[in-house]
């Protein structure tokens, strides 16, 4: 008779049924300043909507000497994208803006993204379209 053999899997930590909150991930970018103007042009371009899972950290920015320390706010774990996220990214997520800090490949797997991300707050993205 043969011998019949129970498997088990490691449980996953995070599976699609977490991403359940929709977010908009755009990209910083900086022009050059127009003819007299002394300030940059700062604009974003937004890659497709995708779904996160959203978990609150709960710290905030620290002065360190004469710097302003982004510290990390929130966790947004997303599904590994088509296209590069790097810290140049910013996410907007229920009206707010928050900075990419680092950006994760979760269990090295190759499936999900976590960005650890610092809240800038809420008018600086549509302060800056115009």
């Amino acid at each position: 008779m043969s011998e019949r053999r129970i498997l088990r899997r490691k449980l996953r930590k995070i599976s699609s049924g977490n991403l359940r909150d929709e977010i908009i991930i755009s990209l910083k970018s900086i022009a050059a300043p127009i003819a007299s103007s002394v300030a940059p042009t700062i604009g974003f371009s937004d890659l497709p909507y995708d779904w996160a899972k959203v978990e609150t950290k709960g710290r905030k920015e620290l002065f360190s000497g004469t710097q302003l320390l982004g510290i990390k706010t929130h966790e947004f774990t997303i599904r590994y994208p088509d296209q590069d996220i790097t810290t140049d990214h910013v996410v907007v997520f229920l009206g707010k803006l928050y900075d990419v800090l680092s950006v994760e490949d979760f269990e090295e797997r190759g499936e999900y993204l976590v960005l650890n991300c610092g809240e800038k707050g809420s008018g600086d993205y549509a302060a800056n379209l115009q």
